[in-house]
């Protein structure tokens, strides 16, 4: 089973976006991870090291693959990039 919080589950959501779709990278709420939490059901604050959930603050670490995969640049921050770059990085693992 997939962690919910990981990689592999976040890039999967990504590739069911509009590839076209915009996010901003800079913007707590509305970058790319925290939209992926939103879907899931958790309101949630996200920076480039941590994030927190919004109903209990709960802090936790932001995996830096995660981070690399929604920063990208900023001519880049759209979901298909985002999910090509994750892609990258679970292949390279694998």
């Amino acid at each position: 089973m997939k962690h919910p919080f990981g990689l592999e589950a976040f890039v999967d959501w990504l590739e069911t976006q509009p590839p076209a779709g915009i996010y901003n990278y800079r913007d707590n709420n509305s970058c790319a991870y925290a939209l992926y939490l939103q879907s899931i059901g958790i309101s949630a604050s996200v920076g480039a090291y941590q994030w927190h959930r919004d109903d209990t603050l709960e802090e936790f670490d932001l995996p830096n693959e995660i981070n690399e995969t929604v920063r990208g640049s900023k001519a880049q921050w759209t979901f298909g990039a985002a999910a090509r770059r994750g892609r990258q990085f679970l292949e390279s693992v694998s």
